[in-house]
Formats: C-alpha cells, sequence, structure tokens
C-alpha cells in the first residue's frame, strides 16, 4: 500500500508518498480501508515545523479519517467487514479515569493520531476497536471523515461547555474556517441567534448561502465588538466561539454578555494576547479552554448531518501525492470549511 510521510518540516515541507507494507490483522484490531482524511490546521502546523512537541519522527499525518473495515482481529465485537465507520481523534485507552467519565480526549496514554502516532494518510490503517464509532451505513464517508474534528469538536464546546441554549446569543469568529463554518450551522439548529465574521469578502457569498445566522464582512478598521453590541442593543452575546486565537482575543472579551463566555479552541500556534482584566471582571464572565470530542459527538454529528440540521464543509478533494497542494491552501486562508485528503 502507499502512505505519504512528512520527512521534513519548514516553510518548504518535504512528504514522500512511499510504498509500505499492508497492515496485518491482530487481536483487538481492526483494518480500515481509508477513504478520507481531513487536512487540519494542525496538519499544517506540524509541516511548518511550529508545533513539534509529541510529533513522530517521519509521521504519517492525518486525524480525521473515515473509512470501511475490512478486516476484523479476534475479540472484537460489534464491527463487520463492510462497516462504514469514523476513527477518534487519538488512539484513548478506555480504561483510565478520564475515559470512564467520558473524557477520552484528556486520556493520559493516549498519542493524537498524526501526531504521536501514524494518521490517515494513507490507503490502509489498523486501529483498535474502541478507536472507531461506526456510522449509518448510508453516510458519504468523504464527509464522515470531518465528523470527529472539526464538526464534533465545535459541537462538543457549544454544547458540553458553552451550554448552549436557545434564548443564547452567539457570535462566530473565523467562520470561513473548518471550526467557525460548522459552529454556526450547529448553533443555528439548536436555535441561537448567530452573528458571525469573516475577513473574506470571497468567502461572504457562500457563508450566507449556509442560512445559519448573520455573517458579517469585518477588516482591520472594524472591531466585531461594536457590530455585536449595536445588534444586541448593548446586551452582548452569551458565547463567543474563538478558533482564531489572539488576533480577535480582546474584541472576544468586549462582545460578551454578562455571565458571558469565549470559547477558545482551533489555534494551536497562537501568540500571546493581550486579556484587560476589568473587561472579563466586570462581566463575571469566563474564557474557556475547548479541545477534542468524544465518539458520541461523532453519533450525534452523523444525525445532524443525515437530518439535514447541518451540511459538512468541503472545500475540496486532493490526492495524498498532492499534499502540498492542501499545504497551500491553507496557509494562503483560501479555503472555507476543510480540504480533504483522498488516499
Amino acid at each position: 500500500m502507499k502512505a505519504a510521510f512528512l520527512k521534513h518540516t519548514g516553510p518548504n515541507p518535504i512528504v514522500d508518498v512511499i510504498e509500505v507494507e499492508d497492515p496485518v490483522s491482530s487481536d483487538g484490531k481492526v483494518i480500515i480501508k481509508v477513504e478520507a482524511a481531513g487536512l487540519c490546521h494542525h496538519d499544517v502546523a506540524i509541516m511548518k515545523g511550529a508545533l513539534r512537541r509529541g510529533v513522530k519522527e517521519n509521521i504519517i499525518l492525518g486525524h480525521e479519517i473515515s473509512g470501511t473495515v475490512v478486516d476484523v482481529g479476534l475479540e472484537v465485537k460489534g464491527f463487520s467487514i463492510g462497516d462504514r465507520v469514523v476513527s477518534s481523534l487519538t488512539n484513548f485507552c478506555g480504561e483510565c479515569k478520564f475515559c470512564i467519565r467520558g473524557m477520552t480526549y484528556r486520556c493520559p496514554r493516549s498519542h493524537g493520531f498524526g501526531h504521536g502516532i501514524n494518521g490517515g494518510f494513507q490507503e490502509f490503517i489498523s486501529l483498535d476497536a474502541r478507536n472507531l464509532i461506526k456510522i449509518d451505513p448510508l453516510t458519504d464517508l468523504v464527509s464522515a471523515s470531518i465528523y470527529g474534528c472539526p464538526i464534533g469538536v465545535s459541537l462538543k464546546a457549544l454544547t458540553d461547555v458553552g451550554r448552549i441554549n436557545s434564548d443564547n446569543v452567539v457570535v462566530v469568529f473565523g467562520a470561513g474556517g473548518g471550526l467557525g463554518s460548522h459552529a454556526m450551522q450547529i448553533a443555528n439548529s439548536l436555535g441561537a441567534e448567530v452573528l458571525s465574521f469573516t475577513t473574506s469578502s470571497e468567502k461572504l457569498e457562500m457563508l450566507q448561502d449556509l442560512n445559519a445566522g448573520e455573517v458579517y464582512l469585518i477588516d482591520e478598521y472594524i472591531d466585531p465588538s461594536e457590530l455585536v453590541m449595536a445588534l444586541t442593543e448593548d446586551i452582548g452575546a452569551n458565547i463567543v466561539f474563538n478558533p482564531v486565537g489572539e488576533a480577535l482575543f480582546s474584541s472576544g472579551i468586549k462582545c460578551l454578555s454578562r455571565l458571558g463566555q469565549m470559547l477558545l479552541l482551533g489555534e494551536v500556534t497562537s501568540k500571546h494576547a493581550r486579556l484587560s482584566v476589568p473587561e472579563l471582571m466586570f462581566r463575571d464572565a469566563s474564557i474557556i479552554g475547548c479541545t477534542g470530542s468524544e465518539p458520541t459527538h461523532v453519533q450525534q454529528v452523523d444525525s445532524l448531518v443525515n437530518d439535514s440540521e447541518i451540511c459538512p464543509v468541503i472545500y475540496k478533494e486532493i490526492h495524498m501525492a498532492d499534499l502540498l497542494e492542501g499545504f497551500t491552501i491553507i496557509e494562503q486562508n483560501q479555503q472555507i470549511g476543510r480540504v480533504i485528503v483522498r488516499p
């Protein structure tokens, strides 16, 4: 089989697609024919060399994996050849206190696919059965590759952390990205009033076509908080969904209502942000970091998509031999939603 190995990091990364041995069936393992894997900002940060801690040398990137079961090892229950599946984002153990509490993304024994262990930019992959989620047999596998991240990550942040409800006003920054384009849809499907922001005039019309609340174009001269306060009659937003880090950190705080929350996620290479203590303190507001998703979130996303509540946003499909094309697309912020890698 073929696999794409990251051989050199930096502004001009080197990826080699080479022949390797097929995975061999073993106890507790399931072999997957990879159909698709999302190309995330996390992958690009590793390719650039901006994210190095815990990264395996000569790594096969890709933590957003979908495919079809082609072999099932002994002692594996619940999976059969032909099942359509999505992987978890890490190889969690299923036994530690975090896994037992339903926080598998915090498992101390785990490694991220495409980070500490090889990921999905290959034709076949062998995974522990516990790290797979079975999905509807009619689900499109290309779309399903992004069920765990970014869609599941956005769902977890808004529902489990933000405790979103239909009375909320939700601000979404970075609406054109993988997290933002799905967060705005999720918030809208849950009945919230959604105010989304993008800096790209090219993406504005496509985002408006998602029919997921209002979308506004901003530039360096427009502070989103001024628009938010005007639109909410100076009440502010209950939730600010911020996947762009320090770029809109200060504005995000000024968008918040009393007891509001700013959810930080996605931006793994963000620089230091300036915090106005009074702005936060006098709102009794919170800033909360959010990572990961659970198998239950993938199942919820599968239902939301199949019920047409949300639509996976895919910008382009590329072959893993063209991984550097995807790298350039994301580096230049050309995409709306996700770039998908096909083996």
